[in-house]
């Protein structure tokens, strides 16, 4: 259950997001071109006036999804579980800004979001050990990225705070 958790965090978060640059680029271009701003300055404009976004809807998720799983009846451990849920969608969002970024066209990013999403699940760590992927494909190891090793040790820290809750149901 806490697997799909990430999952589900991770695809809603990067969709939220996959079409802003190929829809404002003109418009970026243009002011940039005039010199009314530069890049860094509307990127951080940008991620400031979509934080209370990104936070809000997976606390929100976080609120309702904690309780219904069942997991313990702890404000302590719900904040474990909200914080973990929020790296998790906030390096999301990360990765939908990139590829929106990189993408001309809304319907490219569009294509390429889920694609890339799999590939860093795939090669993430979850489901193949660097040992036994196969050579042709060594060259996709992902293992070294930012948003791997956050989706990674996110699953594990949900793993962990899973097991501790098993582990007091059985005692």
């Amino acid at each position: 259950m806490l697997f799909f958790v990430i999952i589900n965090q991770g695809v809603i978060a990067c969709f939220t997001v996959i079409n802003v640059f190929p829809v404002e680029r003109i418009i970026v271009l243009r002011e940039r071109a005039a010199g009314t701003y530069r890049t860094l300055p509307y990127f951080f404009a940008k991620s400031v006036a979509e934080l209370p976004q990104q936070i809000a809807f997976p606390l929100l998720f976080s609120l309702i999804v904690y309780w219904m799983m069942g997991l313990q009846n702890n404000g302590v451990k719900w904040v474990h579980f909200t914080l973990i849920v929020e790296l998790s969608s906030i390096s999301a969002v990360s990765l939908g800004l990139a590829i929106s970024a990189w993408s001309k066209q809304s319907l490219f990013a569009c294509i390429m979001a889920p694609f890339l999403l799999e590939i860093f699940r795939l090669f993430g760590g979850f489901y193949a050990i660097g040992a036994s992927i196969n050579g042709s494909i060594d060259w996709i190891n992902v293992r070294p990225s930012y948003l791997t090793l956050s989706l990674t040790h996110t699953h594990t820290a949900l793993q962990l705070h899973s097991l501790a809750v098993m582990a007091r149901l059985h005692h």
